[in-house]
Order: C-alpha cells, then sequence, then structure tokens
C-alpha cells in the first residue's frame, strides 16, 4: 500500500469535491454544489487564505485537510488555522 500527502492539484477537483459533500453529508450540514466549487476555487487561487492536502492511497484520494493561514499579531510569520 503506498500512501502520499501532498498539496491538491487542480485535477484532484472531482474527487476533492465528491470526499467534501461525503463529509458534509456525515457532519449533518446542507450540501451545496456552489458553495463546494468556490470553496474548491479558493484552495486553487494562490491569494486566497485556504489550503489543502489530500491523502493518496494507491494513487486514489482518500482524504483531506483544509487549513487557513492567517496572519499573527504576536509573531512574525504567518500562521495555520485547523
Amino acid at each position: 500500500m503506498d500512501i502520499a500527502v501532498r498539496f491538491a492539484r487542480p485535477g484532484d477537483r472531482n474527487n476533492w469535491l465528491a470526499l467534501w459533500f461525503d463529509y458534509l453529508s456525515k457532519a449533518g450540514l446542507a450540501s451545496d454544489d456552489k458553495k463546494g466549487i468556490a470553496t474548491w476555487q479558493r484552495i486553487m487561487d494562490m491569494n486566497s487564505s485556504l489550503i489543502c492536502w489530500v491523502a493518496e492511497v494507491d494513487n486514489h484520494i482518500a482524504g483531506f485537510a483544509v487549513a487557513v493561514v492567517q496572519d499573527c499579531a504576536l509573531e512574525t510569520d504567518s500562521h495555520l488555522l485547523y
């Protein structure tokens, strides 16, 4: 079994959306195609504060993590919010 974690790429869109909507369903949250696509577009936008990693198992996307990069008033570097 090969496992890899990497930044999301444009070609991951459909697999990521399927996992995103599954996550929302299990969390009891309403899924909305427009919001899902908008979230993906923000992840792919280099000027956005959202970043995403995907986990691949045998070259199949099996999971993801989304984080927000935010400047911190108490530090000189940016920090991740999970």
